[in-house]
């Protein structure tokens, strides 16, 4: 890796989600044999769909993940449904991911627009990256891609995708699916709107990753009209835990609007960077991770 900067490495694995993602956990008293859980569709909880994100050694999200759906006839409707311009979307008879998507998936998702001259990927085992001139057939001239593979029964320990990126992602997904069935029980896990909460979760990992990246270069004020009125900017003369309080309602402002389709419609991302880059500053970056981990409560 001496040879190459770490913007040259990268990774990508397949991960399986369920349309309809509940928490295994429930409370019931002591002795019951029998738990009911209330769901939208209980084939949404059997039936699921293939994600593969591209991660870099720099701390980079690709482009755009792949995203593959079950679809009757194979083949994913060029028209008649929501457009995501920052996901793959492919379709199959099954919602795992076959060979012959390969090519495609290298050439959107790995060596796309901006994706540097020369990529090294870091994949698993599986038998579809097996063929390295299939795998290669569409990668274009001006670029490179070298593949690495680890070895079989390996993944779960090396992978960093396996390993930790995968759990947080999907307990986000898993938040959101949540909130949804709370308060907006008139919603439905169709095609679009699984669509637009895998977007939506693309989305919010990149300006975590921007918010970090580019706090000392941003200065970006103004939030659309009726969103993030409550939040609050902390100021240079705060001590540091007004500033974490601040910076803290600022999160929990985001977070609690941010499920709305008001702010999908209005959201304008160079302020929500700039929530992430106001918690930075305050020296509570760690009080992202809340957004991982904290539990509804009413009063939020």
């Amino acid at each position: 890796m001496k040879k190459y900067p770490l913007s040259a490495f990268s990774s990508a694995d397949q991960t399986g989600i369920n349309k309809e993602l509940e928490s295994e956990r429930t409370l019931a008293p002591v002795g019951s044999k029998q738990v009911m859980r209330m769901v939208q569709s209980v084939s949404s909880l059997t039936h699921s769909f293939t994600a593969m994100p591209v991660i870099y050694a720099d701390g980079r999200l690709g482009e755009k993940p792949l995203v593959i759906l079950l679809e009757k006839k194979g083949v994913f409707p060029q028209m008649g449904h929501w457009q995501a311009p920052n996901l793959l979307v492919l379709g199959g008879k099954a919602h795992i991911m076959t060979k012959s998507q390969v090519p495609a998936f290298v050439k959107e998702c790995v060596v796309g627009p901006s994706s540097p001259p020369r990529t090294v990927l870091l994949v698993d085992s599986w038998a579809g990256f097996a063929d390295l001139t299939d795998v290669l057939s569409e990668v274009p001239g001006d670029k490179e891609l070298r593949l690495m593979t680890i070895p079989p029964g390996a993944t779960a320990l090396c992978q960093p995708l396996d390993v930790y990126f995968f759990r947080l992602f999907k307990r986000y997904i898993r938040r959101l699916h949540d909130h949804v069935a709370h308060n907006h029980p008139d919603f439905t896990f169709t095609r679009d709107n699984v669509l637009k909460m895998e977007a939506l979760g693309k989305s919010f990992v990149q300006l975590l990753i921007d918010s970090d990246e580019e706090a000392d270069n941003e200065n970006v004020s103004g939030a659309p009209d009726g969103l993030f009125a409550d939040a609050v900017e902390p100021s240079d003369d705060e001590d540091s835990e007004g500033e974490s309080d601040a910076a803290f309602s600022n999160l929990m402002s985001f977070y609690k609007l941010f499920m709305t389709d008001e702010l999908v419609k209005q959201v304008n991302p160079l302020w929500i960077r700039q929530v992430f880059v106001c918690a930075r500053r305050a020296g509570a970056l760690q009080v992202l991770g809340h957004l991982f981990s904290y539990e509804h409560r009413e009063e939020v």
